[in-house]
């Protein structure tokens, strides 16, 4: 989500209107961050791209969500869990909560895990990821760690010099990354709680490691692991690789920022959602993004349900959550 909701007008900064992507350089390069030239691309350069009708099937409303940011789908319990920030994202409040939503978008239970109960700390819950049973959730300068099955709160772990915790997601050896988005108010001087920077939580379920901090992430925020690469982007509009050792490659910007959640398809590419373009492009790296989804106010950290082959989201300022179903369209010989 973006580190403020007071006002959705984005300095012109982060309004791009071409597509780019960079040349590798070696790691450690000082031009790690450079873009290249614009992509012109046709649309015979994405031939290969698997063609999709998106069909909403549920809209989820009225049912007591409190600004919804993320959307999770687990496998393991065949649900939705949907984090609400409930206030101000930055506010310790001690609040939020986590709905159970099931697939045919019925609350199951609207304060699973509720931040207002006695023993439970949750106050501005946004990107969460799941671990063995364990379920991960970003809470402004924390990382909370709860049971998947009973919702029992496990670990906080403090992430120092954090600002604004934002998305998680965990790899296929259930290894969970999360970054921090940083502090992006005007005329703050430059320093450690002011950057943005991308973590690896170890296996102890507790200990965290810096990945990266400031310089070519920019504003990190959603997260999603395919295979063994590390996938970002940031508020200004990037799509991005970040590998084990902090270095960042493959940067793709996107027509326009204020980007938020991503999940990858099993064709290789990716959906990404945008506050700035009120809706969710799709695109590969290095290639051309193309907006999906239009119309879609504060679309948040999406999600993807690969057993229903479903897209996931919510839109945090309506207080609504939409389910669409993704189905492959014949192409045309």
């Amino acid at each position: 989500m973006k580190p403020s909701l007071r006002s959705l007008t984005l300095p012109a900064s982060l309004v791009l209107g071409c597509a780019c992507a960079t040349v590798n350089p070696p790691p450690g390069s000082s031009h790690e961050a450079q873009t290249a030239t614009s992509l012109s691309l046709s649309p015979a350069d994405l031939s290969s791209e698997i063609s999709l009708d998106p069909r909403l099937v549920h809209t989820v409303t009225e049912v007591g969500f409190k600004k919804p940011e993320a959307i999770l789908y687990s496998r393991a319990l065949d649900i939705y869990l949907v984090s609400n920030v409930y206030g101000d994202p930055s506010d310790a409040d001690g609040n939020g909560f986590i709905s159970k939503l099931s697939p045919e978008g019925q609350i199951i239970d609207l304060k699973w895990i509720d931040g207002s109960k006695d023993g439970i700390s949750l106050s501005a819950p946004k990107g969460m990821a799941i671990s063995g049973d364990n379920l991960y959730v970003a809470d402004i300068t924390e990382i909370r760690r709860f049971n998947l099955n009973t919702g029992a709160p496990l670990a906080s772990i403090i992430v120092p010099n954090a600002t604004f915790l934002n998305g998680l997601c965990a790899d296929a050896q259930g290894t969970v990354y999360f970054s921090d988005t940083g502090d992006r108010t005007p005329n703050r001087p430059p320093g450690p709680a002011s950057a943005g920077a991308v973590y690896r939580i170890e296996k102890d379920g507790v200990t965290i490691h810096q990945l990266r901090r400031g310089g070519p992430l920019g504003h990190p925020n959603g997260l999603v692991s395919t295979g063994d690469r590390l996938w970002s982007v940031n508020l200004s509009g990037d799509f991005f690789e970040v590998d084990h050792n902090g270095v960042v490659s493959n940067i793709t910007t996107l027509p326009a920022g204020a980007l938020d959640g991503l999940v990858s398809l099993d064709d290789g590419s990716f959906l990404i959602s945008s506050w700035k373009a009120s809706g969710i492009y799709r695109g590969r790296p290095g290639e051309k993004f193309r907006l999906f989804l239009a119309d879609l106010q504060a679309p948040a950290s999406i999600g993807y349900d690969p057993t229903r082959d479903r897209l996931l989201v919510p839109k945090m300022m309506t207080d609504e959550v939409l389910i669409y179903q993704l189905a492959p369209v014949p192409v045309q010989k």
